[in-house]
């Protein structure tokens, strides 16, 4: 392949960095994936450069069979939320179509009054169930990601500028070293979720 071997005549040149790098070969009918991975190796005072090829193809084939089930997953306990969620709502309404009904057999009409109390719960549960649908639809949209490199610092510098109000306003020692410590562990805990 000619991007392969430009890959590695500009490692060896000093063109390129000698990083792995994945290079996807094949047609529609099978498709490899062959990574790059090198090695300075000194032998007798000099430096060689050991260049180790490896098909990593089931390697990925299985990451993804594995990204796959754990998005099916996810989706069968999401769907299995929204259901019980759903039916909350559903059996509400149910129940109360079923209290007009019963006071209509029984005087041969409502009054106005009931009547009202008994639309307004079925209201109000036809809005949570379109709160739930708005919700749904806005939790499975694509979202438009942009990955950028950004200085860790700078957003640990930006939280600690959010709270540090906070902390100013706090007059006793011991609670502003308290408050120093859940900022701290907050964002130790962000970036430990960040990576």
């Amino acid at each position: 392949d000619k991007d392969m071997k430009k890959f590695i005549l500009d490692v060896i040149d000093g063109k390129e960095k000698p990083e792995p790098k994945d290079f996807t070969l094949g047609d529609m009918s099978e498709i490899r994936t062959i990574r790059f991975e090198f090695k300075r190796l000194l032998c007798e005072d000099e430096y060689y450069l050991d260049v180790i090829i490896r098909d990593i193809s089931d390697v990925i084939r299985k990451e993804t069979r594995l990204r796959r089930t754990e998005s099916l997953a996810s989706m069968t306990t999401m769907a299995a939320g929204i259901a019980h969620d759903i039916k909350n709502p559903l059996a509400a309404m149910k129940i109360h179509v079923q209290l007009m009904q019963n006071a209509i057999m029984k005087k041969g009409s409502i009054d106005a009054e009931s009547a009202e109390k008994y639309l307004t719960v079925i209201e109000e549960e036809i809005e949570h169930l379109n709160s739930i649908a708005v919700d749904f639809l806005y939790a499975v949209k694509p979202m438009n990601t942009e990955l950028r490199l950004n200085s860790i610092n700078a957003i640990i510098e930006e939280l600690v500028l959010c709270h540090r109000g906070v902390a100013v306003n706090i007059q006793h020692s011991r609670c502003r070293h308290t408050v120093q410590q859940v900022l701290h562990k907050s964002c130790r805990d962000f970036i430990l979720t960040a990576v």
